[in-house]
């Protein structure tokens, strides 16, 4: 497992403490435009699911590129400018701003007010950044737009924000989305739509603005719900409780700890000793049982963290990872739908139970969560969602591992915009405890999980006596912390 040597990272909102700022590390801002359609686009009032609602209580989506090179920064600014102007026309929602509908719903008023762009500069190596596997520093904070915005429902801000950074010898690229905008999938693409539009070639994808088809009024009339009594294929309108508990909201950090922010880097032949080991310990497996990448390491980050925070084993440790629902949904939406088309799928456990069962067992666990979103599933979930507010559901003292997947995302792909591709992908930094962000490493097939703990937590956690059965024990991979 290898491990970054990142910085200290405060646990506070808007805060970093004075004593981690890393010296050199300012970035100064030179300039701040605005950037409209080439041409207007129909002004409306779009909107916004009971998905979208329940997302615009959570920060905005926020990712750092890195890029090395000798790369001029004003002409990526130009560059950027005209490609996302160009952009603009197809995915229209995204130079709008957020409104309020006759019932008080959040929804985006289509006016073309634009998107903005920042142009700054850092007196830093991408070289040595490169060097220390891209470790997690307190300034991240300042090279992605929106650090100031704690929820996506702000109607003063553009939806959508990229700042160009140049440094001695490249440039970072950060970008911020609005979460009650577009999830991973839809801001990827609107990446990607970007990227290729820079370079001058057509949309792979072309965005479908039809938020309405995740309305329960829009679906309900069309969908057939099987009661638990009911002969299989005799048709129903009655619609069963969704059994799914709800995004779990906890207290924040009250004493102000500060978090290890910490980058692990876990290889192709990592990833494939964890889902042997996985294969080998799930009970009553058959041939042709396959278990995914994301389900190993999952049930492997998960296990490891309940041993690492000592807990009582009556504490319950729930898994929570939000799924991309478009092609599980009946009729499936395509790939192109722009939006937030996410469950949050919980996976419960109690901490004694993972410390004791086998990783197959732990992996077992997240595999049966993910097999029962299915359309019912799916649609009794966006029932639930379509008038609940987030910020009024009692706050749950379950401890969480929550893992954001970009794994499936082709971003070093996508984020090619003409000065090559990126070398690394982070966000500025994790909030919590228990938050982990997985993405794409530039090796083939290898994923990099960020992650923030307690001092406690953290040692821990790399401890090479933590875990006596670990499968990476006796890699050569495994590097102490």
């Amino acid at each position: 497992m290898a491990i970054s040597n990142g910085s200290d990272h405060e646990n506070g909102e808007n805060s970093i403490a004075p004593s981690l700022q890393t010296e050199g590390a300012a970035v100064e801002v030179m300039d701040t435009i605005m950037v409209r359609p080439t041409k207007p686009t129909c002004r409306h009032l779009m909107y916004m699911s009971g998905v979208d609602q329940i997302l615009a209580a959570a920060g905005p989506s926020r990712t750092i590129l890195f890029y090395r090179g000798q790369v001029d920064s004003t002409a990526a600014v130009k560059r950027l400018e005209h490609a996302i102007a160009s952009v603009l026309v197809p995915y229209y929602p995204m130079a709008g701003r957020l409104a309020r509908d006759e019932n008080g719903r959040i929804a985006i008023d289509c006016n073309d007010e634009g998107v903005q762009i920042i142009h700054a500069r850092c007196d830093l190596s991408i070289t040595d950044l490169q060097g220390k596997g891209f470790a997690i520093q307190p300034y991240f904070r300042q090279l992605v737009p929106m650090d100031h915005l704690q929820s996506s429902d702000s109607s003063d801000d553009a939806l959508a924000s990229f700042q160009v950074t140049a440094f001695k010898d490249g440039i970072t690229l950060g970008i911020a989305v609005a979460h009650s905008v577009a999830d991973g999938v839809a801001m990827w693409n609107f990446i990607k739509a970007v990227s290729e539009t820079s370079r001058s070639q057509p949309l792979s994808i072309y965005p479908l603005h039809a938020r309405y088809l995740l309305k329960p009024s829009v679906f309900i009339p069309h969908t057939v719900f099987l009661s638990p009594d009911s002969e299989e294929g005799t048709k129903t309108a009655k619609v069963a409780p969704y059994n799914g508990c709800e995004e779990p909201r906890r207290e924040s950090n009250t004493n102000r700890e500060v978090l290890q922010q910490r980058v692990i880097h876990f290889s192709r032949e990592m990833l494939d000793i964890l889902k042997k080991e996985c294969l080998n310990t799930i009970s009553n497996t058959k041939a042709g049982d396959f278990v995914t990448s994301f389900q190993a390491l999952g049930a492997y980050l998960w296990k490891r963290l309940a041993m690492a925070q000592n807990l009582d084993g009556e504490t319950g440790v729930d898994f929570r990872v939000a799924m991309d629902v478009r092609s599980r949904m009946i009729p499936p939406l395509t790939l192109a739908f722009f939006g937030n088309a996410v469950v949050g799928v919980p996976t419960p456990s109690t901490a004694g139970e993972l410390v004791t069962e086998s990783l197959g067992a732990t992996c077992a666990r997240i595999r049966r969560s993910i097999n029962q979103v299915d359309d019912d599933y799916i649609k009794r979930a966006l029932i639930d969602r379509e008038n609940k507010d987030l910020r009024k559901i009692a706050l749950s003292n379950v401890q969480v591992l929550t893992l954001r997947n970009g794994t499936g995302f082709h971003v070093f792909e996508a984020a090619e915009f003409g000065w090559g591709q990126p070398e690394a992908v982070r966000p500025p930094f994790e909030h919590r405890e228990g938050e982990m962000t997985l993405y794409p490493g530039k090796e083939a097939k290898s994923i990099d999980v960020i992650v923030a703990l307690s001092e406690a937590t953290c040692k821990n956690f790399f401890s090479e006596n933590l875990y006596p059965n670990d499968p990476l024990q006796n890699s050569p991979l495994l590097l102490p912390a």
